[in-house]
């Protein structure tokens, strides 16, 4: 299913170019590109952590959900660093004051409250 095969993928390619634009590896030539692109990033990754992994939202005028569901086979979120990414990312971002920067700013902390409203049982271990 897309959900199980595609959107892992999806989302791990979006979180390693994140990760690159922000540690300066991958550049678009300009600012006003490398900002376009890091904006479109980030909602990419927004729209992947917002699915609705449980297939309970019978369409898109209901209000978002209040716990994120993600499979326990994204094991990409419980590496050290995922939430610090998006931190960086908003701090940089702000610091500058443009206001392409600044809706990149709002896309980090919508994807931050995102990885704060997924399920505890995700990251619990088994011992």
């Amino acid at each position: 299913s897309f959900r199980d095969n595609s959107l892992p993928h999806i989302f791990q390619v979006g979180m390693q170019m994140l990760q690159r634009m922000n540690s300066k590896q991958l550049s678009f030539g300009s600012p006003e590109a490398d900002g376009l692109m890091l904006k479109q990033v980030l909602k990419l990754i927004y729209t992947a952590l917002n699915f609705d992994f449980m297939g309970t939202i019978p369409d898109d005028t209901t209000e978002e959900q209040g716990t994120v569901m993600v499979p326990n086979s994204w094991n990409m979120l419980r590496e050290e660093g995922v939430t610090q990414l998006f931190f960086d990312v908003y701090h940089t971002a702000c610091s500058r004051g443009r206001e392409g920067d600044l809706q990149c700013g709002r896309w980090c902390l919508q994807c931050l409250v995102l990885l704060a409203a997924i399920r505890r049982s995700f990251f619990q271990r088994d011992e």
